[in-house]
């Protein structure tokens, strides 16, 4: 027998030797080329938003001190208006009484007057509140002497219409806008007024719990 060209190795004799199966490079070229985009897509995945509370509904009851400024669209004579507006929430939406003291003019000149009356409103589209009133103007008896003046009974000068709105402002504060005119039959000149109006009791107040007339604390 020839001897053997290359002798095995003694060290080797007696080992068993399995071959490592080979990957099968068709099955997993796909699955390694789609890695990378797979890391990328989870990485670039921003996170789901988290939604911000729904903020509450304006809330319109309460007693208000209110305090601004009218003026005659004919004249453009302004004048100071101050006084208590009470609004309360009733079946059909908001109601609210208020009595103003401003001043009016006469032949004798300037004369201290209330105004006195009742309205009613809905929410509008833009979170605020729009709606109408009714008002008597009573005017002192003469200049300087006030509408209430112990047995001089003020005088009912006239009796006019609003439409309003009322809408938040800074601060916890709201304006209110009205454009006045005369009711029918009545004198009185159209005007705009333009009121500051302070929640100093923020209490929800029910149609039921206001007495009729003029606001009193």
């Amino acid at each position: 027998m020839a001897p053997l060209e290359h002798p095995p190795d003694p060290r080797r004799v007696g080992q068993v030797f399995h071959r490592r199966p080979r990957p099968n490079s068709r099955r997993l070229g796909p699955l390694l080329l789609a890695l990378p985009w797979l890391g990328a897509s989870a990485c670039d995945r921003a996170p789901a938003p988290v939604s911000a509370p729904a903020p509450e509904p304006v809330r319109f009851e309460g007693f208000y001190e209110v305090r601004g400024l009218t003026t005659e669209l004919e004249s453009g004579d302004e004048r100071e208006i101050a006084g208590k507006v009470i609004i309360a929430d009733g079946e059909d939406g908001y109601t609210s009484t208020f009595s103003l003291r401003t001043h009016v003019g006469t032949p004798d000149g300037q004369v201290p007057a209330d105004l006195i009356g009742h309205g009613s409103g809905q929410l509008g589209s833009d979170a605020g509140l729009v709606g109408t009133a009714q008002t008597r103007v009573v005017r002192g008896a003469a200049p300087g002497l006030d509408p209430k003046f112990p047995f001089l009974q003020g005088r009912v000068q006239a009796q006019i219409e609003s439409e309003f709105q009322m809408v938040p402002d800074r601060d916890g504060r709201f304006v209110i806008e009205i454009e006045t005119r005369p009711a029918a039959g009545s004198r009185w000149p159209a005007s705009r007024t333009r009121l500051t109006a302070v929640r100093s009791q923020p209490t929800r107040l029910k149609q039921a719990d206001v007495a009729a007339g003029s606001p009193q604390r």
